[in-house]
């Protein structure tokens, strides 16, 4: 199986998660071209020039409640995310969540890296 297509599983199956645990999400970044990502690293809103989005192997995700997207920083909805997080990191080696990463938290962040 290559990588993107286990990305992909992945992905399903973290979406049937949040089904069946009534979180509603939506997809709001899947793949970035070459010069979305550079346009990203200007705005410094990404901190790499080349990234997993323009692999295909990684997905940026809103949780939704109400029909609003949830972009506040409250715990109610860091644990949302958080909750997600903790079932994507439970697929298996190589699945990150950006809500761990050190130099900027991203919760919205789910990839799958490659070996």
């Amino acid at each position: 199986m290559t990588t993107k297509t286990k990305f992909l599983y992945s992905l399903a199956k973290l979406l049937s998660f949040a089904e069946n645990n009534n979180v509603e999400i939506e997809c709001f970044t899947f793949y970035r071209s070459p010069e979305q990502q550079l346009q990203e690293y200007i705005k410094k809103k990404s901190k790499l020039k080349s990234g997993p989005h323009q692999k295909w192997l990684a997905v940026d995700l809103d949780v939704i409640d109400n029909g609003k997207a949830l972009f506040d920083d409250s715990d109610v909805t860091i644990n949302k995310y958080k909750y997600l997080g903790i079932y994507w990191k439970s697929l298996g080696i190589g699945h990150i969540w950006g809500g761990d990463f050190e130099f900027a938290k991203d919760v919205y962040h789910f990839e799958l890296r490659e070996r």
